[in-house]
């Protein structure tokens, strides 16, 4: 019994193989004790354990939390950019009186615009560019609109160090707005880099002195489009289509990930869930991702989070869910099994204390927003993250748990963009990692593609501070 403990913590198992596992002298020790120490001292032995070494294994911590679009609830890409870049499309020509060439091309029908879609992107509003850094902050590719930019021009327009000069500005506000880092966003960007496109085109070729203007006005159709009491009133098209067709844009969750969690509770671990999302457009996707009976799932749950608020704001009450509505004054206390809305991490810590008995129990969240979910519980709270990035799932196309569609490929991978955590750096000279890898590698417990992965890692597993499982995405 105690060799096969000490297995699972010093990683001679089956999973030996697994990148990311690490050995510790302290920790092997330890393992040889654990039949002598009682359950408790052992886990909270290995939380020192792995405070010390930057470590991290799932089974000393005390809390598990999940976010739920792109992280619990995993969408189909091709279809929501589709529907959300042709309504933004549409209203920017039938509201703003835009030319009509913006409705000419598609992203199902255009693999330029396609090719464009790319996480992370930062937008020059001066210039009208949008652009890819590496970890340093320099410009590894960029384009005017959507036309590629060579290195000649980018050193031309940014100097010989490629440097942005609105990256000081960006870097301060990186929780305090979405920085185009989640699949609701992206197709904002492409929407923008297409109107700028069509603009050019009108003014022959000429730089305009209203980009800025334009990005405003290409903003406004989603903001009208994610603007939540949409869904209640089947307005908008978004809300009205995904609540027609769920199946046709969301997964259901596999029968792995289910078990995964009951068994966290089972095991006396605490679970929640914590979404931005409204309770009735949350509630429909938990329907389709978890079953009927979704609460089954969650100790607590809490919706409209106003992530990265809710690490940020500590003066925001929770309020309780009652009928379609929330009452007007704040709830005192949290129950077990109980529905809320709104918050902050302070206040859910005390609840977390009394759930669990410790004053400082430990949270691992699962969330796929760096500017929403890692970089606010890393700056803010004492919680440890999960990132779950879709873009992983290019480094092993051939996943046994997911199967990803030649779409889905195609939208995730760029030849315009390359690779979302590494590139050639023309300053470095070297391959260099991009700048939100570096974030992802600074800020991040562990980073996988999609949830089903974290059902293959042994709870028991120790593993280095942040590991990208199954496979880490560059090498220098």
């Amino acid at each position: 019994m105690q060799y096969r403990l000490l297995c699972r913590l010093c990683h001679r198992t089956q999973r030996c193989d697994i990148k990311g596992f690490v050995k510790s002298k302290r920790l092997c020790k330890l393992a040889k004790y654990l039949g002598m120490s009682s359950s408790s001292n052992v886990k909270e032995e290995l939380q020192e354990e792995c405070a010390k070494e930057k470590m991290v294994s799932l089974s000393a911590f005390d809390v598990f939390g999940f976010d739920l679009d792109h992280t619990l609830c995993k969408y189909n890409l091709a279809s929501v950019f589709d529907l959300t870049f042709k309504t933004g499309s549409q209203y920017l020509v039938e509201k703003l009186h835009y030319p009509r060439e913006l409705l000419t091309s598609a992203p199902s029908s255009d693999p330029h615009l396609r090719d464009f879609y790319f996480k992370g992107l930062q937008i020059d509003l001066k210039l009208g560019n949008c652009l890819k850094l590496c970890e340093h902050g320099h410009i590894l590719r960029a384009s005017h609109g959507t036309r590629a930019l060579s290195n000649d021009e980018i050193t031309e327009i940014y100097g010989v160090k490629r440097l942005w000069s609105g990256m000081k500005q960006f870097e301060k506000s990186l929780t305090e707005h979405g920085v185009y880092m989640d699949y609701f966003q992206i197709p904002l960007v492409v929407l923008f880099a297409r109107l700028v496109d069509v603009v050019d085109k009108q003014n022959d070729g000429q730089v305009s002195s209203d980009y800025g203007r334009f990005y405003d006005e290409a903003a406004e159709p989603f903001r009208q489009m994610y603007y939540p009491p949409h869904f209640a009133e089947r307005t908008g098209h978004f809300f009205p289509e995904i609540a027609d067709r769920t199946d046709a844009y969301t997964h259901a969750a596999s029968n792995e990930l289910k078990e995964w969690l009951l068994t966290l509770r089972r095991h006396g671990k605490r679970v929640f869930l914590l979404t931005s999302s409204f309770t009735d457009y949350g509630q429909t996707l938990l329907r389709r991702v978890l079953g009927a009976d979704w609460e089954k799932y969650f100790d607590i749950s809490i919706f409209r989070a106003r992530k990265p608020l809710f690490f940020t704001d500590t003066l925001q009450p929770f309020t309780e869910l009652v009928g379609d509505s929330a009452e007007d004054k704040p709830v005192e206390k949290l129950e077990d099994n109980g529905i809320y809305l709104h918050g902050n991490w302070v206040l859910f810590k005390s609840f977390l204390q009394k759930q669990t008995g410790k004053d400082n129990p430990k949270v691992l969240y699962f969330g796929d927003s760096i500017t929403s979910d890692v970089l606010p519980t890393k700056r803010f709270s004492d919680w440890q993250t999960v990132a779950v990035m879709e873009e992983m799932q290019l480094e092993k196309p051939h996943a046994d748990h997911w199967d990803v569609s030649d779409e889905e490929q195609a939208l995730l991978s760029s030849r315009q963009w390359g690779s979302f955590f590494a590139d050639h750096c023309p300053v470095c000279t070297q391959l260099t990692q991009t700048y939100w890898h570096r974030v992802l590698s600074e800020n991040s417990a562990l980073v996988i593609p999609h949830m089903n992965y974290i059902t293959e890692l042994p709870m028991n597993g120790v593993y280095k501070n942040c590991t990208f499982y199954p496979k880490f995405p560059m090498k220098k």
